[in-house]
């Protein structure tokens, strides 16, 4: 009976870790700073991230999500800084909800920010990464088929790279 217990500790200690979190932000702000997000903890690779309503999140480390949802039906910003290059490694799915945006940085002349995809992307609302002479690349990783769709967005691309694990995985614009 004692290695039964044994054997079900570690599963009991590091499952709960495995399971995928939803994170919401408060108000806004940087996205390294605690405080933009509930909980006062900032996201994780395995979280799902949720930048609501009315927020505006800035992109100012190298920032990781398992999903991510900008806005909740009306708004929800999230932008890149204006001064460094930066990226936003993504896991699974990017949704941009109808009235929200993603933007690369307001200012500057950054064109090497970056946003790591290995799901699908939904936009229904904005994005803009061709903005003035800052750029945003999009890069479609990982070792599955990969969807762009949405109704009604607007989208200014800076460049796409296909990075995907084999030459026979798809990216579908549709």
């Amino acid at each position: 009976m004692k290695k039964i217990y044994l054997f079900l500790l570690p599963v009991i200690l590091l499952g709960s870790a495995a399971f995928a979190q939803n994170v919401s932000t408060t108000v806004g702000g940087l996205w390294s700073a605690p405080a933009t997000w509930v909980g006062g903890v900032v996201p994780v690779s395995t979280d799902n991230v949720i930048i609501a309503d009315g927020a505006t999140v800035i992109i100012d480390i190298a920032a990781v999500a398992n999903s991510l949802v900008r806005g909740q039906g009306v708004s929800g910003v999230l932008q890149y800084e204006s001064v460094t290059p930066r990226t936003l490694t993504v896991g699974s799915n990017v949704t941009i909800s109808s009235g929200a945006s993603c933007l690369t940085g307001a200012a500057g002349s950054v064109t090497t920010h970056l946003l790591s995809l290995s799901g699908n992307s939904t936009n229904s609302g904005t994005i803009d990464f061709a903005l003035g002479t800052a750029g945003t690349n999009i890069s479609f990783t990982g070792s599955s088929n990969s969807l762009v769709s949405g109704s009604a967005g607007t989208v200014n691309l800076y460049s796409i790279t296909p990075a995907k694990a084999a030459v026979t995985q798809e990216i579908e614009f549709n």
